[in-house]
């Protein structure tokens, strides 16, 4: 047991590690020898508690969102709509890129991971998921057939996916010549246009979504610990 134990305090000392050098160095600056010699532990400790530095970051990245929506869930507001999957999804996207531009550490860090083909995969499975759910659940809402069409799904959510995945790394670096809540107005328009047919219940949409979100502002701490600001 002891044994057990004490290999459970290496991988979350190592993975606290990590956390704190991703956060404080990016992901690209943060080396493996960075991680292991903050903790005094060894590299080969390292290699078997982790498949590679990549995959170690992937998941403290999931579990930095997954952290995000939680804090979420809590509004009262977001209470209320949890069941409506496409004003659920654009608030959790509000407050992430909201996170992303008041954020700097958290930005440089995801920014930087986004660039990995395992990244682009998985967001373009989320949003895979996403369409096929939308288009169960709301059936009026689709723009076309494509909508349950197994290709016509791929390839929007592949286009959904491009498209989130460079405006979350373009937006903490832009100078907004508007407030951030236009800027993602119409960004969202572009984006979820993809899939909405009703142009005006598109722009309502939108707007319900601002209003859900207006009460959710978050903050990440140095090793990603999400709370309200």
């Amino acid at each position: 047991m002891a044994n057990y134990r004490n290999g459970i305090e290496t991988r979350d000392a190592l993975y606290a590690s990590a956390q704190k050098n991703f956060s404080a160095k990016g992901y690209f600056g943060a080396s493996i020898k960075d991680i292991v010699t903050d903790i005094d532990s060894k590299l080969g400790l390292f290699t078997y508690y982790f498949e590679s530095k990549e995959s170690l970051a992937l998941q403290i990245l999931y579990e930095l969102q997954f952290s995000v929506q939680r804090e979420i869930e809590r509004s009262e507001h977001i209470c209320a709509i949890r069941a409506n999957l496409l004003l659920a999804d654009m608030v959790r996207t509000r407050v992430w890129l909201e996170l992303l531009v008041t954020c700097p550490h958290v930005a440089r860090f995801a920014g930087e991971i986004s660039v990995t083909g395992a990244y682009f995969d998985h967001a373009s499975q989320d949003r895979m998921d996403f369409c096929r759910l939308l288009g169960e659940r709301h059936p009026d809402l689709a723009t076309s057939n494509e909508q349950t069409d197994p290709d016509g799904v791929k390839l929007k959510a592949t286009l959904m996916a491009g498209m989130l995945t460079q405006f979350c790394r373009d937006l903490p670096s832009l100078t907004l010549a508007a407030p951030l809540e236009e800027t993602v107005d119409r960004f969202f328009a572009w984006y979820y246009g993809l899939l909405i047919a009703d142009k005006s219940k598109l722009l309502e949409f939108i707007q319900v979504s601002r209003a859900c979100a207006e009460d959710v502002h978050l903050k990440a701490d140095e090793s990603f610990f999400v709370t309200y600001r």
